[in-house]
């Protein structure tokens, strides 16, 4: 009996070895001819193809998700927003910036150049977006820029809004060369605005409530941070949304494919 189970046992251990042996053999067959890296490699682009898919899904479904909130995007107020160009343009670039962010400083010309390259068919809508961190700075200098506009037109609102965004040091620091009260009442001055009626704009819950209203406004359109830029056409509501101080090139782009 004790024989049988050895004899046995020794059979079944050689049958795993001869196996094992096999496999090993025939491992190193397809090692050696490329077939196992072959295999490996479709395998692998197999994934990555359905990966890039998946990637492209979700990219697609980020963009469609993007456009749907930029359509809560308040529609021209001539008695509110701040207008560069004709007010009848066919296609509006909408920017939300902060006077304290340096990549709005950066960006501040750039939408009024291709304005200028398309004014029959292109204008800019400033509306304020004041960054938590540069506060209260942010702040102070829309209430201002907007108390212009109130007194001044498009005109004066413009004037000011540059003279503020290339003076200010930046990141909540302002026109730190002296009182911020001050300096921005001198500003005021030097267009030619009533100085009484500047400061009495400045303290009215109308202007606070209205840079409030542009965050909202903003936010509900999916803008979260600064210089946030939304490209509507007027007619056909089609929009094309931007982040960053991008270059000139990437919203004439965006401009001239909503013209089309």
């Amino acid at each position: 009996m004790k024989v049988s189970i050895f004899i046995l046992s020794f059979f079944l251990t050689s049958m795993a070895f001869s196996q094992t042996d096999a496999e090993t053999m025939l491992l190193k067959k397809l090692e050696s001819s490329g077939a196992l890296d072959r295999a490996v490699q479709r395998s692998l682009d197999k994934i990555k193809k359905q990966e890039a898919k998946q990637q492209q899904k979700e990219i697609a479904f980020q963009e469609e998700q993007k456009a749907k909130m930029a359509n809560n995007l308040k529609k021209i107020d001539p008695k509110e927003d701040h207008i560069y160009g004709k007010k009848d343009a066919l296609v509006t670039i909408y920017l939300f910036s902060d006077f304290e962010c340096p990549f709005c400083q950066r960006f501040h010309e750039t939408p009024k150049k291709l304005v200028n390259e398309m004014p029959d068919k292109v204008n800019l809508v400033y509306r304020h977006f004041p960054l938590g961190f540069h506060e209260p700075m942010a702040s102070k200098e829309a209430t201002a820029a907007i108390c212009a506009f109130e007194l001044g037109g498009n005109e004066k609102f413009w004037s000011y809004a540059d003279t503020i965004m290339f003076k200010t040091q930046l990141d909540g620091k302002g026109i730190a060369t002296k009182n911020d009260e001050d300096v921005l009442l001198e500003i005021a001055k030097a267009l030619n605005l009533n100085a009484g009626q500047f400061n009495e704009c400045r303290a009215s819950e109308k202007v606070a409530q209205r840079i409030k209203d542009n965050i909202a406004d903003g936010s509900n359109s999916g803008v979260n941070g600064t210089p946030g830029v939304i490209l509507r056409n007027n007619k056909t509501n089609k929009v094309s949304i931007m982040a960053g101080a991008v270059p000139i090139e990437m919203i004439r782009e965006a401009a001239t494919k909503l013209l089309n």
